[in-house]
């Protein structure tokens, strides 16, 4: 006999000796203690989810709390740049712009921009339907007017914020990881909507 079946041997007859003997009434202890286990697990999951539910509703508030800050500080930042003439001021800690979006176009009555759209190809094919192509339209009311059926809705400007984060946390993260934010849509110069 070698030294490994040796070895075996020796644990065989140690988990032998952990064995219980089991006859019925065992049987149905040991059925009962895994029952009694069970609602134990049960218990620690409901514990748990509680737990949880108490903690999501605790990130929730405090979220809401830094984002009414935050929105705050963004509309006085806003403001401060509105008051000047300028489009962009870069600061140690980010920046701020104000944009000029993009007009946007809609189709107002399908049917009679549907002959014009087919003659320029301002249509897009999906396969079991056919739509238009707004970014063709776009290009199209820029070079020939605004064709029936269509409106214009003019672009508006948005004021955009963009921190470094990290260079003055309370992490003391060395990292520059910038984040851009875009505050809503301040409507364009007062013109009307164009329609056809």
């Amino acid at each position: 006999m070698t030294f490994m079946d040796e070895l075996l041997a020796e644990v065989e007859e140690k988990q032998n000796l952990q064995r219980m003997e089991v006859n019925r009434l065992k049987a149905d202890q040991m059925l009962q203690t895994i029952a009694i286990l069970e609602t134990s697990e049960d218990e620690i999951n409901k514990l748990c989810d509680e737990e949880i539910a108490i903690i999501e509703s605790y990130r929730t508030r405090e979220r809401e709390k830094i984002d009414k800050k935050i929105s705050w500080l963004s509309w006085q930042l806003e403001q401060h740049l509105r008051s000047t003439d300028l489009k962009t001021i870069n600061l140690p800690h980010g920046s701020i712009r104000i944009r000029l979006g993009k007009e946007k176009v809609a189709v107002v009555s399908f049917e009679k921009f549907k002959p014009i759209a087919e003659k320029f190809g301002l249509l897009r094919k999906v396969p079991e339907s056919v739509e238009p192509d707004l970014n063709a339209l776009r290009s199209f009311v820029k070079s020939h007017g605004v064709p029936a059926g269509v409106s214009v809705i003019p672009a508006s400007t948005n004021f955009t914020y963009q921190t470094i984060k990290g260079t003055a946390n309370a992490n003391c993260n060395a990292t520059d990881e910038r984040t851009e934010t875009e505050i809503g849509a301040i409507p364009g110069p007062a013109s009307e909507v164009k329609a056809a």
